[in-house]
């Protein structure tokens, strides 16, 4: 008897998630083609093994923790794909899946339903289930065989929802990775609310499916556990040392090994070719590189910044440049302000720079413990003597409760252009983070010989296991400035007077 060619063609896709993901992709990426290479491939086998497993009602050997760096098609592979397949196994398959951000969750959700509302899906396993019209978001869809998908961001609670399947797709914003109080929420909320939401305690799984980002991330929380099998593929072999001083492959298993030193020790010699991940180390820094792309980040409490980042000039030089390209040199100022003389107190700081040509010069830093009074007459001095123009010249303070008072004072008794910068929504360590690559690519010039550049530079690189962090917060709000310059506060100078 001939086999019904739509059962074959079903039975194609349903033996092989892999095969089902390659068929699928022009749905997922219509405009990119697929840059295949052996990782996808294992990667797809693995989670068609727990998948299946899941279905078979097996117990649980592992639950998971997938390394991977960006560009390594993981999400698109596991968080995307992988759910539509699994309603072809099982269309009574239960999924829970997270991302960092709700937008982000949904957007993977709504990718994967893009695949079964597909011409080709629907022709080949339409009579496999139908989607309720009843239960069909983005945030949660269902069908009528009891299968849902339910996806919500980092600090959600899935109340009510359990699942088969619990994918957490990268939990942490990585502009928020050096937050402790960020890493500690994620950790909770994972082992509080997340990992308890399974329909079968001895059956169902849990795979964590993320870029490194920190020494006490998700996925170092998770592997301390024991239970979870690690799958770490960077984007090029390197050995770390582990705990007793051993040197071990930063690849996970070992056996994977192989694979790199058939590529010169990289994942993929095409996407993460070796002038693609030269372009990383630029654009990440060495901090978030080795995190990021090698998934070996570094031990937390380590210093962020190093003295040899910063560069020197002179203003001799800085001005002939700028005659030499007709540009006009505009300064302006970053304040961490506080007006106390009590020396167990935070005490004022002061940075003026300019950006001119892609790098930023810092002229002048300058620390003070002031009572208000005084420090109503020193922030005028000292933009003053750096060049304040009142056409141009801007002096951004920082937002807490002492900067506002400041501010207010400074807009009721000078004509000074004052902003208050933007609220924080980060700790210090997380906006330094997002400084790291600018500074760490040589922008950052400081001023030749000046009396403030060692103690400014202890400053920096003593951060964060120094005592203070004031000099840290101006440069910080400069350098954002320099990435981010759009991103303005409430301007308060002679016009709103």
């Amino acid at each position: 008897m001939i086999p019904n060619l739509h059962i074959v063609r079903q039975w194609k896709y349903r033996e092989n998630f892999y095969e089902f993901f390659r068929k699928a992709w022009p749905i997922i990426e219509q405009s990119k083609p697929l840059v295949e290479n052996w990782h996808l491939k294992y990667v797809a086998d693995v989670m068609q093994g727990i998948v299946e497993d899941i279905v078979a009602g097996k117990p649980r050997e592992w639950d998971y923790v997938f390394n991977m760096p960006p560009g390594s098609t993981k999400s698109n592979l596991i968080t995307v794909a992988l759910p539509a397949w699994a309603w072809i196994v099982s269309p009574s398959f239960q999924i829970i899946s997270t991302s960092y951000a709700d937008t982000l969750a949904h957007y993977h959700a709504g990718k994967s339903r893009d695949i079964m509302l597909s011409d080709w899906y629907q022709r080949l396993f339409g009579d496999l289930f139908q989607l309720r019209i009843d239960v069909n978001k983005k945030s949660e869809y269902a069908n009528n065989k009891g299968g849902y998908r339910y996806s919500c961001g980092t600090g959600a609670s899935p109340i009510g929802r359990h699942a088969d399947l619990l994918l957490c797709d990268d939990p942490t914003n990585p502009k928020k990775a050096t937050s402790r109080d960020e890493l500690n929420n994620v950790n909770t909320w994972w082992d509080e609310q997340i990992s308890t939401r399974v329909n079968e305690e001895q059956v169902s799984v849990k795979a964590l499916i993320m870029q490194r980002l920190a020494a006490n991330d998700l996925s170092a929380h998770c592997l301390k556990k024991g239970t979870y099998r690690h799958i770490c593929l960077p984007a090029e072999k390197t050995t770390t040392k582990d705990a007793e001083g051993k040197v071990v492959p930063n690849v996970q298993p070992p056996e994977l090994i192989e694979r790199y030193d058939a590529a010169d020790g990289l994942l993929d010699p095409v996407r993460l070719s070796r002038p693609s991940l030269a372009n990383f180390k630029v654009a990440l820094g060495t901090r978030g590189y080795v995190g990021q792309m090698l998934q070996s980040p570094v031990k937390e409490g380590g210093n962020m910044v190093q003295a040899s980042w910063f560069g020197t000039f002179t203003m001799a030089d800085l001005k002939q440049r700028a005659i030499e390209k007709r540009a006009r040199l505009e300064w302006n100022t970053t304040g961490d302000t506080a007006y106390t003389k009590d020396e167990e107190n935070d005490p004022t700081a002061l940075l003026c720079y300019c950006l001119f040509d892609n790098f930023m010069y810092v002229r002048d830093v300058a620390v003070q413990r002031l009572e208000m009074p005084d420090l109503l007459r020193f922030i005028p001095e000292f933009v003053e003597r750096n060049e304040y123009n009142p056409g141009a010249s801007r002096i951004y303070i920082e937002p807490k409760a002492s900067g506002l008072s400041t501010a207010q004072m400074m807009k009721r008794t000078t004509k000074l252009n004052i902003i208050i910068d933007k609220a924080p929504t980060t700790d210090k360590p997380a906006r330094l983070n997002e400084c790291l690559p600018y500074i760490e690519s040589g922008r950052v010039l400081l001023l030749q010989g000046a009396a403030w550049v060692k103690p400014f530079v202890d400053e920096v690189t003593i951060f964060p296991n120094g005592d203070n962090d004031d000099q840290v917060d101006t440069l910080t709000m400069a350098v954002r400035r320099a990435i981010q310059p759009q991103k303005g506060g409430q301007v308060w100078h002679t016009q709103n007077r």
